[in-house]
């Protein structure tokens, strides 16, 4: 995976201010996943399902050999438009285009699998 290159394609989408895309240990040995950070404007909190579909699908086009891809998205805080909150998109899963995934706290965990069949999809 190209991780500058993925994250340049996830701050051309509408709404998008920044992306950060990075590897953890999953814990397993020989194990790691991926974990793409996005900040977001007013324009993509209101997008919120396009953002995180684009995001998916920028990183599927150069998945690497990760076990898991975690998604976490920042937006604007309605009370403090200069703060940024961490969203919790298990709340958020009525406009977010697919199924497939795990949320786990603020994050959405796709498996490689699940990240294909979203891409195909």
């Amino acid at each position: 995976m190209d991780k500058a290159a993925v994250a340049a394609a996830i701050e051309q989408l509408d709404g998008v201010v920044s992306a950060d895309v990075g590897a953890y240990n999953t814990g397993t040995p020989g194990s790691f996943g991926a974990r793409v950070e996005i900040t977001v404007d007013q324009d993509g909190y209101a997008a919120l399902g396009e953002v995180v579909d684009g995001a998916v699908r920028a990183v599927a086009a150069d998945p690497g050999q990760y076990s898991t891809y975690d998604f976490e998205v920042t937006a604007p805080d309605e009370a403090e438009p200069d703060d940024l909150i961490v969203l919790t998109l298990s709340r958020y899963r009525g406009v977010i285009p697919f199924d497939q995934g795990t949320y786990v706290g603020s994050t959405l965990s796709l498996t490689a699998a699940e990240l294909a069949e979203v891409a195909a999809g």
